[in-house]
């Protein structure tokens, strides 16, 4: 089950917000799995960021000592009713301003552009069919395929 902070509780196979589409309010309640920095939200109160580690001791990521007050290490049994979002480490000034949100956008523009989905298939797998077959037609003459923009056929 994800959480928009926007909409609140809601269940969709692309993981976005059904109502505003947008994958910058998704909050998951699966615990993190790597390590790295964190959103937590509680229910109440404002979110605030963690650093998660990974315990290789224990298979599972924990919280450690000495932030936000705490003079112990946080286990994740502690926090099962949180919301995690991931924190986005930003691109060197150097990089492309291309963020993995810029393309969840993108991708979830595409795959909406499908109206309505195949029987039995994801949103995706219609896209990817509908994809794959406009690559592959033939022309209306039924002689040539349509060449792509490499040229070939």
């Amino acid at each position: 089950m994800k959480e928009c902070f926007t909409h609140g509780p809601y269940e969709d196979e692309f993981d976005l917000c059904p109502k505003c589409r947008s994958p910058l309010d998704i909050w998951t309640q699966d615990e993190p799995t790597e390590q790295g920095q964190y959103w937590i939200w509680l229910g109440e109160d404002e979110p605030f960021i963690v650093n998660v580690l990974w315990s290789e001791t224990e298979k599972r990521c924990f919280i450690p000592a000495g932030q936000h007050g705490w003079n112990r290490a946080q286990s994740m049994d502690e926090y099962m009713n949180a919301y995690w979002g991931k924190v986005e480490t930003p691109f060197a000034p150097d990089q492309p301003q291309v963020t993995t949100r810029d393309i969840e956008k993108k991708y979830m523009d595409l795959i909406m552009t499908v109206e309505t989905k195949y029987p039995g298939e994801t949103r995706h797998d219609t896209a990817r069919r509908y994809i794959s077959e406009a690559e592959n037609r033939e022309t209306l003459c039924g002689k040539a395929k349509i060449q792509n923009k490499s040229g070939t056929k």
